[in-house]
């Protein structure tokens, strides 16, 4: 093969027909040198077979290494994993687009996702599509931090390379998999096991109900006053309702009830239910049968998360009503509780 071909590229504002150049190439089952934010990187078309291999040819990669998926948009992750758990959506919302790599359980195997935090692999990426890439460099190596540290490896060898500059942070990626539990830190990058073990041990719990101006709101501020008195610090607690106006205060019988147990959500605005707030929570409880069907509709693989605690709506009701309401969401409470300790235990840790 000739000289590889050199494309400079503003990484600030990258060239839209340099970047489609580059696009040409891999589609044509090429191998193209780019940048990211941690180190520059090879890829090919993760559709085509031939040209994934070919990176391991001219890496001289032994195959039982795979390589990562790299991503312009977090959406290509759940069209190629069933059920991804709500951890994955607590550290991307944290760190993605960014430098770190998520290993999940795909429908053929694990998979690592990479969401590179660099204009011009974002803007390849979605022009060629969803990348199989590793590090341009020969295996065993220093990984490359510019383009001069890639090509004085793989000139020849690769059809064409990107020249964005160096490379903002200059060092790998952390690599995390969550295809099971406990969690493992396959490599400890830029992103330290001590950030990743914060918000692994931090949970999420949902409650929902119609409107979010009675009985997910009571349930919401009688856990945390709860976990509060328990010094239980690392649990989540929002709500949200359904059918939500969005800003809607409580109910002023909400607000009596809750205020005669010592809990003030007189500030509180009702949220609408979205279906980035079910994907991350790890445990989901809901007024009413109907609720859990319409979190399924959104969410399907949530089903294992989700629990009934059959509460009827007191809404346009009286007073007592209400409080009789709470009371049996108060009765709910030592099993809620229970169940966030499960939770902490079977998956907590981290290795």
């Amino acid at each position: 093969m000739k000289n590889t071909e050199i494309v400079e590229i503003c990484p600030d504002n990258p060239q839209i027909e340099r970047i489609e150049r580059a696009s040409e190439v891999l589609k044509k089952g090429g191998l193209v040198i780019f940048p990211t934010e941690t180190v520059y990187g090879l890829g090919a078309d993760s559709t085509n077979p031939q040209a994934v291999e070919r990176i391991y040819e001219v890496k001289r990669r032994p195959l039982n290494k795979p390589l990562a998926l790299h991503i312009a948009d977090r959406n290509e992750v759940e069209r190629l994993v069933d059920a991804p758990p709500a951890l994955f959506y607590t550290l991307s919302q944290a760190f993605w687009p960014g430098p770190l790599t998520l290993i999940l359980k795909a429908k053929e195997g694990k998979v690592g996702f990479r969401f590179p935090d660099n204009k011009i692999a974002q803007a390849l990426i979605k022009r060629a599509g969803v990348l199989s890439a590793t590090s341009a460099n020969l295996s065993g190596s220093p990984p490359p931090f510019s383009l001069a540290d890639a090509i004085k490896e793989l000139n020849g060898k690769v059809e064409l390379a990107i020249d964005g500059g160096k490379s903002r942070i200059g060092a790998p990626s952390t690599v995390l998999d969550l295809s099971s539990f406990p969690v493992k830190v396959i490599r400890e990058g830029v992103i330290s096991a001590e950030r990743i073990r914060r918000l692994v041990r931090r949970k999420r719990v949902l409650f929902v109900c119609t409107g979010n101006t009675c009985r997910s709101v009571m349930a919401e501020g009688l856990l945390k006053k709860a976990l509060k008195e328990r010094k239980m610090e690392e649990i989540e607690v929002n709500s949200a309702g359904v059918f939500a106006f969005p800003e809607t205060s409580p109910t002023k019988e909400t607000i009596q009830v809750l205020r005669k147990e010592g809990i003030d959500v007189s500030d509180y605005r009702a949220k609408r239910l979205s279906s980035e707030m079910i994907k991350s929570a790890d445990l989901i409880f809901v007024m009413q049968d109907y609720h859990r069907d319409i979190l399924l509709r959104y969410v399907p693989w949530a089903k294992e998360r989700i629990f009934v605690l059959d509460i009827p709506d007191p809404i346009g009701k009286p007073f007592n009503v209400y409080q009789e309401y709470f009371e049996k969401i108060k009765k709910h409470l030592p099993r809620i509780l229970a169940s966030i300790k499960e939770l902490e235990s079977s998956n907590r840790e981290m290795d």
